[in-house]
């Protein structure tokens, strides 16, 4: 009669410890977890509609669940509340009145939301975003237990694994537990507030896959390298200062490398916010400071790119002489990138910031998106990665291309002194223009600026 054969369904009824049986709702009368046992004599065939509703086995808590007998409706049950209150996460609940034996008052969708439009508790509404800044999630049941599971209106918020919340590996791997940061971790801990997760819990030695990519390692192990350790955040840099996420910001997009150069779309793909980097620089431009924003932001023009004012005339300059203003003349050349005689890798111009000449020259020959196509003059990131992490195609880390880093040594031949680049990693990045491994600079000062 009215909605019995609803509460009395098989996998509500045969669940053990969290059944659903007639003392849920009778619980003057019956039996708690015995459907076929009366527990008080005296209120069973008494003529009278005995309810009471006593839910503590599920819930793990006392509601104030009541039954109005002139309306048929039953008022503020957690049973028929949005699962706000779970056995895990005691919040605070909202609450659906259904009618008994109207179906339609207690249909699916009346106590909690069931599609990506209405779900709004917690974080649901970041993993629904289907567009190319969420991971596109679509279903209910990717995540979570199905209605007929035998999960449901169990006091918990089961997961499809058949754990709730804190045991769950369905978060896994979009999150990664392993790594320099536990993603896992932080994503549960974040979920109620809907609050935003780190960079480093998803991209990281071991990263999250999200629409069958995997995130770019960038925080690494954590201990031997990673954007912490070889990186910038080794100056407790933080990630939102270079990276800020704009409208159009690409993020989950379904492809390993979302920038591609002739897209033009680097900003996008890489949520620069500090002026950006030009990518890709064409042929014929130019230097331009606005290309190297990014970098100069906080990294000194003069000391990183400034050349003598008495350099004779610029390697790679489109005009000879540059024009006024082009480019940056300096006192003397600050940086250990440098060069002060002729027999060096310079091909002649000296005194030379060597900076400079691979900024300045007028050559395309940076495969900036890895296509295998050179598509790009050079910018800083075609040598420095300030993430510090593991070069996709060395396995290597070149935060800064520093002493250690190039395993420069110093020394000195029938020229003079010089230092002279030994890493075999690095010579295979330099070989790319310079046609011998024996790469050597020439100087006979130190350096104003510490390498």
């Amino acid at each position: 009669t009215g909605s019995h054969s609803k509460h009395l369904l098989p996998f509500y009824r045969d669940r053990g410890p969290d059944a659903i049986g007639c003392y849920e709702c009778h619980a003057d009368t019956a039996q708690n977890n015995n459907n076929d046992a009366v527990a008080n004599t005296q209120t069973h065939v008494d003529l009278q509609k005995q309810v009471r509703i006593d839910v503590r086995d599920l819930w793990g808590r006392t509601d104030s669940a009541a039954f109005d007998p002139t309306d048929l409706t039953c008022a503020n049950s957690l049973c028929h509340s949005d699962g706000a209150a779970s056995r895990e996460q005691p919040g605070t609940p909202t609450f659906t009145t259904p009618r008994w034996g109207d179906r339609a008052s207690a249909a699916c969708g009346t106590c909690h939301a069931v599609t990506a439009q209405t779900l709004t508790t917690g974080a649901h509404q970041r993993h629904f975003d289907s567009s190319s800044q969420g991971p596109g999630i679509t279903s209910c049941d990717t995540c979570h237990s199905g209605y007929a599971s035998g999960k449901h209106v169990n006091g918990r918020v089961d997961f499809a694994d058949g754990q709730t919340l804190s045991r769950t590996t369905v978060c896994n791997d979009c999150h990664s537990p392993g790594g320099a940061v536990d993603g896992v971790a932080e994503a549960r801990a974040n979920w109620a507030a809907d609050a935003s997760v780190s960079c480093e819990g998803c991209h990281d030695s071991q990263p999250a896959v999200v629409k069958g990519v995997q995130a770019p390692d960038i925080a690494g192990d954590g201990s031997s390298y990673g954007f912490e350790v070889t990186g910038h955040g080794r100056a407790a840099i933080p990630c939102a200062l270079c990276h800020q996420k704009g409208p159009d910001s690409v993020h989950f997009d379904g492809m390993a490398n979302s920038y591609r150069a002739e897209a033009d779309n680097y900003l996008q793909t890489r949520w620069l916010g500090l002026g950006g980097l030009n990518v890709p620089i064409t042929e014929n431009e130019f230097y331009r400071p606005n290309n190297y924003a990014q970098c100069l932001a906080c990294h000194s023009e003069k000391d990183v790119i400034g050349m003598a004012a008495d350099y004779s005339n610029a390697l790679f300059t489109h005009t000879n002489p540059p024009p006024e203003g082009y480019p940056l003349m300096v006192d003397q050349v600050r940086t250990a990138f440098r060069n002060e005689r002729t027999e060096g890798f310079n091909l002649g111009n000296v005194p030379a910031n060597i900076h400079w000449d691979h900024l300045d020259m007028n050559m395309v020959n940076w495969d900036s998106d890895r296509d295998g196509d050179m598509d790009s003059k050079p910018s800083c990131v075609a040598c420095h990665d300030p993430h510090g992490v593991k070069s996709v195609d060395q396995g290597v880390a070149y935060p800064a291309m520093t002493y250690a880093d190039m395993g420069v040594v110093h020394g000195q031949d029938e020229i003079g002194a010089y230092g002279a680049v030994t890493r075999t990693d690095y010579l295979t990045r330099c070989t790319t223009c310079h046609p011998t491994a024996d790469i050597r600079y020439y100087r006979a000062t130190e350096p104003l600026l510490a390498p």
